[in-house]
């Protein structure tokens, strides 16, 4: 609704490759548009200042994993000062590690 989707795509898709060298994988394509359009829409919430709340418990890895992130969203602050909230990133995390999960489920 108030991103113009020409100009954030790029910086989406250098995201997600940010998150394929932290995790060390190569997502597949479901993976990969699943996370843009997940990612397109947590940065809209965020522009409306209505961000998703993670109200699960998290342990330390995932706090790391989490920073790793954040640094990586780094690129959306500095293009558009657009920052992605703490729980988004956790929900990006869980995301992540259940793709990587199913990816490895259909490889096996």
């Amino acid at each position: 609704t108030y991103l113009n989707p020409k100009k954030i795509i790029r910086s989406i898709m250098n995201f997600v490759e940010h998150l394929e060298k932290i995790e060390g994988k190569t997502f597949n394509n479901t993976t990969k548009i699943n996370l843009n359009v997940h990612i397109g829409c947590a940065l809209e919430r965020a522009v409306l200042h209505d961000s998703l709340v993670y109200d699960t418990d998290v342990c330390e890895e995932k706090i790391i994993k989490k920073e790793a992130y954040k640094e990586a969203a780094a690129i959306f602050q500095k293009s558009f000062r657009i920052t992605l909230a703490d729980d988004e990133l956790y929900y990006l995390v869980d995301m992540v590690e259940n793709a990587i999960e199913k990816q490895s489920t259909y490889t096996s």
